[in-house]
């Protein structure tokens, strides 16, 4: 018992501090996808930063939700990246790869010429 007990106890102070898990079904459909170490670890990179945005603290959670929801949380996190975070449009376009493929190799489907317009 007493083992368990420490499990959620250190489960719990790892999402107090919003350490992000990269594994499971949705992190491994993204990231065996990918060939490219560069683009792995650029990609990696860019869905963290969304996570973080998000105070998610696993993959699974960027799932969770109507597409139209998931679109506009989307669009928020790049708007944020290009007014606050001041990013080029370069970058911009990455982070939006980025988060796209997470997404196709998912399953979930989003209207990606409006969004990626924003």
């Amino acid at each position: 018992m007493e083992i368990t007990e420490n499990k959620q106890w250190i489960t719990l102070a790892n999402r107090a501090n919003n350490e992000i898990i990269l594994k499971g079904e949705a992190y491994s459909n993204f990231a065996k996808s990918l060939r490219s170490p560069h683009t792995m670890k650029t990609y990696v990179s860019m869905l963290r930063a969304f996570m973080k945005y998000k105070n998610f603290t696993t993959t699974s959670q960027l799932l969770e939700g109507e597409p139209k929801l998931i679109r506009s949380t989307i669009i928020d996190h790049i708007l944020h990246l290009k007014e606050e975070k001041i990013l080029s449009p370069q970058s911009l376009t990455i982070a939006s790869a980025a988060l796209k493929h997470f997404y196709d190799m998912n399953d979930v489907v989003l209207n990606w010429k409006t969004t990626l317009e924003s």
